[in-house]
């Protein structure tokens, strides 16, 4: 059996955690243009954004490093998730109708909620899925080629890490126009996030190669992306909050997400109480991911967001607020996983 990676768990823990806190500080963005509220809500949402990347690196290095990989158990994952996304959706649907009717007494309009979903609207943070499904739909390619490449990966992710993330990027970033016609080589959607998946397949083959180097270095380079995604942040915000810099794959981000990834893969995990925890914890991130965003619109639906609060009562609720959410969506993923699980063996025992 092969030996579990705890530094992984660790990376899982550290992305979900950033995950709620980026919802959390959310309502940072309708405070005023460089009020304290705003530079805060900059600052601290800034060094969130490598969620995502580093979830997509998590699954690559683990999917596209297999020594086998089975067509069967793809298409049942990628069956799997779009059921998933359905429930998921189906209920947020229920839950809205639900504050429609009983906290804004409004009346639930079907006919609406049928236009909204045949437009492809859905809730924002469901995205996720359609990432991980396009990862898992290009793994039987991506593992043969991470499997047999003699350093034609390397130069395939400086060639995305050059064109697509900071080239384009650049491009954008400074409204270069005599340059434009570069922006054709932006890859769009879960494209990126392939590669971020095929970067942490990366790692894991020449693990020893990213060990070796030290911490500080690393941090070095997560210090300075952050700066520079606060700084290019708040230049860009001109009579309106922009968030350009967050929400698109771009150098700053990579280097945000490259950085925190291998820092935590040189952490020794040593505590056997951590390590259960982060391998319970592993096993119901998808969940959590799910779920927690009930509770953070029940924070924004009944005015519990920090920015309705003074002062230093601001941190003091956003930690609160991170916290309850991370053990309830926790807890609420566990209850729920155990349930599936003992009925799992009912209906196996009885031979359905």
């Amino acid at each position: 059996m092969k030996k579990r990676d705890y530094n992984l768990d660790l990376i899982k823990f550290i992305a979900i955690i950033a995950t709620i806190s980026i919802h959390v500080l959310s309502a940072g963005s309708r405070a005023d243009l460089f009020s304290k509220t705003w530079i805060f809500f900059v600052f601290a949402g800034s060094l969130f954004r490598f969620c995502v990347p580093v979830f997509c690196m998590c699954a690559g290095y683990l999917l596209y490093t297999k020594e086998k990989i089975d067509f069967k158990s793809i298409y049942k994952k990628i069956f799997k998730f779009f059921v998933y996304f359905i429930l998921a959706e189906l209920m947020y649907r229920m839950i809205s109708c639900y504050y429609v009717k009983f906290v804004f007494n409004d009346a639930v309009s079907f006919e609406a909620i049928k236009k909204d979903i045949l437009e492809g609207n859905f809730k924002d943070h469901l995205y996720y899925i359609f990432i991980i499904i396009f990862i898992y739909a290009f793994a039987p390619v991506c593992n043969k080629f991470v499997k047999n490449e003699k350093g034609e990966l390397k130069y395939l992710l400086g060639l995305w890490i050059f064109v697509s993330l900071t080239l384009v990027f650049i491009i954008n970033l400074f409204n270069i126009k005599i340059l434009s016609i570069f922006k054709l080589y932006n890859l769009s959607g879960a494209y990126n996030y392939v590669f971020f998946a095929l970067l942490g397949a990366y790692i894991n083959k020449y693990k020893d190669k990213f060990l070796d180097k030290n911490f500080f270095y690393y941090f070095l380079g997560f210090f300075i992306s952050y700066l520079l995604i606060v700084y290019f942040t708040i230049l860009r915000s001109v009579g309106k909050f922009n968030s350009y810099i967050w929400d698109n794959p771009n150098i700053l981000i990579l280097g945000l997400s490259f950085t925190l990834f291998a820092m935590c893969m040189k952490i020794k995990i040593k505590n056997n109480f951590i390590k259960k925890f982060l391998e319970v914890l592993s096993k119901n991130i998808f969940g959590i991911y799910i779920f927690h965003v009930i509770f953070t619109d029940y924070i924004n639906i009944f005015k519990l967001e920090y920015i309705n609060f003074d002062a230093w009562g601001k941190i003091f609720i956003i930690i609160i607020e991170i916290g309850l959410v991370f053990i309830l969506s926790f807890a609420l993923t566990f209850i729920l996983k155990t349930i599936y699980d003992k009925f799992k063996k009912i209906f196996l025992k009885i031979g359905i």
